[in-house]
């Protein structure tokens, strides 16, 4: 929750897809704005097409 605050900075890994829905100016409403939509990069699959396991 932020308050009393005009400005917030949004910082994303770069595992991230990110679609902004706002541009620098726009007007927002907390909790009533989308500001973006952000999914995680698929990761690489293995040969097999299953995730490495480690036997131990």
């Amino acid at each position: 929750m932020l308050k009393f605050g005009s400005r917030t900075e949004l910082y994303f890994d770069q595992d991230f897809e990110v679609e902004w829905k706002v541009k620098v100016g726009d007007k927002v409403a907390g909790g009533g704005t989308v500001i973006a939509l952000v999914k995680v990069k698929q990761a690489a699959a293995s040969p097999a097409g299953k995730a490495a396991t480690t036997a131990g």
